[in-house]
């Protein structure tokens, strides 16, 4: 049996129609605060959302309108607006389309905020001489996330090619939502009670919207996070947004990739740099000894024997130097038979990361290996 049906564009103008027709929505004044606002610098428009304790809408005021008003607007701005109601057809989404806006001052989010962060001020929380160093070489490394967020991903990244050999531990938990502050207290309650906590802990969020980043502004997150007991780095957002959490943290950055940079020195580059620095010191020594080798046979007769054993202990520590840099060398780990095991691009540290079937590659130290995992057995430890 065929029914009669509409296209979906016909459905929104249809919609738009009858917001528009309706005399009290073509003309009415809102209150609310702004949030999110955006002036688009090339054709002057303005967009924003109009928010209260409980809802919000978008907004857009176009530039005929918006050239006329006497002030700039901006986020956390109790206004009155007036506007018409209608829907843009594009996207199916209803907003106001704004004539005019009157400042009635800050809005009721932006005030508690000053007067949360006033509050953490006065109890010390924002002062330096609390601020933790960063470790030098940790071995563990922590991040709060989500597990499915772009942020982890460029951490994960970053970490393996500064330092494969730092463990990662992944404390995953909502990033945004109702249920985003508690989750992420937990997870700082769970690392502070853990006995071999990681020396290092980030908490990470990629961009979003001011709304979005709103939780790392709440006090019961802000006080978790300053009782704990190993040095917290906040990546929250992009470079310019900025939360009391930046604050409260040791250590603020701008991206989830600056933290992982900021957690572990690459390790690579400090190894060739100590290698370098051996062979330059044995081949000072080895150029003196030429330089003065002729010397050193017609008066080798006359030194005593605690002159030789000067010599051949300093010619020992010199090899025992070279010999401990070698050591350091990743590839001559890989030359005691020891592998690294990759699967897709990411180091393996623990059986929990394997399944049967998968496919892995097994790096030695004079070429890979493409494998396939038949079974996995875990140790008892």
């Amino acid at each position: 049996m065929m029914r009669e049906s509409i296209t979906v564009t016909a459905l929104n103008q249809y919609v738009k129609s009858l917001l528009e027709s309706d005399e009290v929505l073509s003309q009415v004044w809102v209150e609310g605060e702004i949030s999110t606002f955006k002036l688009h610098s090339a054709s002057g428009h303005m967009y924003f959302r109009l928010i209260d304790k409980h809802c919000g809408v978008k907004c857009a005021m176009f530039y005929s309108y918006a050239s006329k008003l006497k002030f700039v607007p901006k986020d956390g701005m109790k206004v009155l607006v007036r506007c018409k109601v209608s829907l843009y057809e594009v996207t199916g989404d209803y907003q106001l389309y704004v004539y005019d806006i009157l400042e009635k001052g800050s809005g009721e989010r932006q005030n508690k905020l000053e007067q949360l962060k006033d509050k953490l001020l006065k109890l010390g929380l924002f002062d330096e001489s609390r601020k933790k160093a960063l470790p030098s070489f940790p071995r563990t490394v922590g991040v709060i996330s989500s597990q499915s967020g772009a942020a982890l991903q460029d951490i994960i990244n970053v970490l393996s090619q500064r330092d494969p050999f730092v463990k990662l531990v992944l404390y995953p938990v909502n990033v945004q939502g109702a249920f985003a502050v508690d989750s992420i207290c937990r997870m700082i309650d769970k690392i502070n009670n853990e006995t071999c906590s990681p020396d290092v802990l980030i908490i990470a969020r990629g961009g979003g919207s001011k709304d979005d980043l709103w939780i790392f502004n709440e006090e019961k997150l802000l006080l978790s996070a300053s009782g704990l007991r190993i040095p917290l780095i906040s990546a929250v957002g992009h470079e310019t947004d900025y939360t009391l959490l930046d604050m409260i943290a040791d250590l603020r950055v701008p991206t989830p990739t600056a933290a992982a940079v900021a957690a572990v020195p690459d390790v690579s580059s400090l190894l060739v740099y100590r290698e370098s620095s051996v062979k330059q010191i044995g081949n000072i020594i080895l150029d003196n000894f030429a330089k003065y080798s002729d010397k050193i046979s017609s008066t080798k007769r006359l030194l005593d024997e605690n002159a030789i054993k000067r010599l051949s202990d300093a010619r020992k520590s010199v090899l025992f130097l070279e010999k401990t840099c070698n050591d350091l060398s990743p590839m001559h780990v890989l030359q005691r038979g020891y592998a690294v095991i990759k699967k897709d691009s990411s180091h393996i540290t623990s059986i929990n990361d394997i399944n049967a079937g998968d496919e892995v590659i097994i790096r030695l130290h004079d070429g890979e290996a493409n494998c396939y995992v038949n079974e996995v057995s875990k140790y008892e430890i």
